[in-house]
């Protein structure tokens, strides 16, 4: 069976928890090109917290702008919907529906994980960010974490900041220069000039990745 990934969390290492996702190359170019903003947002870590960059992996950071169009702010405000139906019902918490029902002026992290607090917000501000300045910055998208930390988000006060956003956004794409959506060639063309770097050979390369182009089609 072809590898697609291998995900394992919470592996301790000098006194810490870190999480390990492995992907095949052609899978995670295929959530890229789906706009998963969580897959696109990880190509925008900043360059000091990067350990080790292979020449593959150097080049699709290099050419990482490719994914960035007005289709993929669409992407971030849809899942930041998602994010918000997240925090009033949880699945694996049912019994938080009534709760939440009357508490939507209490802060969100006194009686839940704000974990979706924090997707949703970092999700409005990297779409922002796409519309405006053509580019992600992962730590400026995660300026209100410590607010969400220090009890300051509602339910509602959450509610009118998304709307607020949705609308900040949409004019940002109204006005922005961004291509409304990507070329499929210059993905496979990033895909085929990374088999090449890694097989070290063009015919090789296309080869081997001649059964994944079919994901494009």
């Amino acid at each position: 069976t072809d590898f697609k990934s291998w995900r394992h969390f919470k592996i301790p290492y000098k006194n810490r928890l870190y999480d390990f996702s492995l992907f095949n190359i052609t899978e995670f170019l295929v959530h890229c090109q789906k706009i998963n903003p969580q897959f696109l947002g990880s190509l925008f870590v900043p360059e000091e917290h990067i350990y080790f960059c292979s020449p593959v992996g150097r080049l699709i950071l290099d050419k990482r702008h490719l994914f960035l169009t007005k289709k993929i702010t669409l992407s971030c405000l849809i899942r930041a919907e998602r994010e918000f139906d997240m925090i009033l019902f949880d699945r694996k918490e049912y019994e938080l529906k009534y709760l939440i029902s009357q508490n939507y002026d209490t802060p969100i992290s006194e009686y839940r994980e704000t974990k979706h607090v924090y997707h949703l917000i970092r999700l409005m501000n990297e779409a922002y960010q796409i519309a405006t300045n053509g580019t992600i910055d992962i730590q400026k998208a995660s300026y209100l974490v410590p607010s969400v930390k220090a009890g300051e988000w509602s339910i509602n006060k959450l509610r009118k900041w998304l709307d607020k956003q949705k609308i900040i956004v949409a004019a940002a794409v109204a006005n922005s220069s961004l291509p409304n959506s990507y070329e499929d060639k210059e993905i496979i063309n990033l895909l085929l000039q990374c088999y090449k770097i890694h097989f070290g050979s063009s015919n090789v390369a296309f080869h081997k990745s001649d059964r994944f182009l079919a994901k494009w089609f």
